[in-house]
């Protein structure tokens, strides 16, 4: 993993954290990365709104059910980071 890949993985992870904060209208540094998006306050409108916040501000398409699936902000995080080098792979 060279520098700019670090750069990258964590501009992700801090951007997921910041949108997810956002929604939750919760700090990002109180979300327990482990804990269920459920558990957290993360319903099926939250979620609508977290997918149309990521897909505007870096471009990732996630369904609903995609966010359902990743179940944790760490997963989120992941399924993110897996969808950008799918796409960018096409």
């Amino acid at each position: 993993m060279n520098a700019d890949d670090t750069t990258q993985s964590g501009s992700i992870s801090g951007t997921v954290m910041d949108v997810l904060a956002d929604v939750l209208y919760v700090p990002a540094t109180e979300i327990d990365t482990e804990k269920p998006l459920d558990q957290l306050g993360l319903d099926s409108i939250l979620g609508v709104e977290l997918t149309a916040i990521l897909r505007k501000r870096i471009g990732v398409d996630l369904s609903l059910e995609d966010v359902r699936e990743a179940n944790t902000a760490a997963g989120l995080i992941d399924r993110v980071r897996r969808t950008q080098v799918s796409d960018a792979g096409r």
